[in-house]
């Protein structure tokens, strides 16, 4: 992980925002017999009266993007986000580990951050009954054929989505290993 944010808990104050509806499928491009996600497009954007360079997914709203809800960004946590997800310096974008008490608004964050930019997530809570299997994905058999069903990790670097993994300290120790490669700065997923 290249990047920790430790927050604090505190209550945000409301603040009430329209979310215009709508949704779509992401796109895709066949490369020979794969259909590989086309990359987004992104345009500048102001993340409420917080001074810090972001950007919004350009296009129309993925079914997977959250609702906007009333939040009050904090924006040193803010901007320490922005700089792993959109670093200033060209170099590629970084996983992120927030790291406080229960209830301090760390996955909060991150929904309300996507929904502002119009980013689809992925969350899922990490326990001891969490497998390799629904992280990663698995092989398995259709019409005859052979074939591969992924996970949610999959799934969200195929789509270009986050993900979010909640409860990180509750998974166990053969998971971990096989979601290290995911962590690293190229992010793969072994398959």
């Amino acid at each position: 992980i290249s990047r920790s944010i430790v927050m604090e808990k505190k209550r945000p104050k409301k603040k009430k925002t329209k979310m215009k509806a709508g949704a779509s499928k992401p796109a895709f491009t066949a490369i020979g017999d794969l259909n590989v996600p086309i990359a987004p497009s992104w345009s500048p954007t102001k993340i409420d009266d917080c001074d810090v360079r972001c950007f919004k997914r350009d296009g129309a709203r993925h079914p997977l993007v959250p609702k906007e809800k009333p939040y009050l960004f904090r924006e040193p946590d803010l901007r320490e986000m922005a700089q792993a997800i959109w670093p200033h310096d060209g170099t590629p974008a970084s996983p992120v580990l927030f790291v406080g008490p229960k209830g301090c608004g760390k996955t909060s964050m991150i929904k309300q951050l996507a929904a502002r930019c119009n980013q689809g997530v992925y969350r899922t809570n990490l326990h001891i009954g969490t497998t390799v299997k629904k992280l990663i994905g698995h092989i398995g058999a259709k019409d005859g054929s052979t074939v591969f069903y992924p996970g949610i990790v999959a799934k969200a670097m195929e789509e270009g989505l986050w993900l979010i993994l909640d409860e990180v300290s509750g998974v166990t120790p053969h998971v971990a290993i096989a979601l290290m490669p995911v962590f690293e700065a190229a992010g793969e997923v072994y398959l």
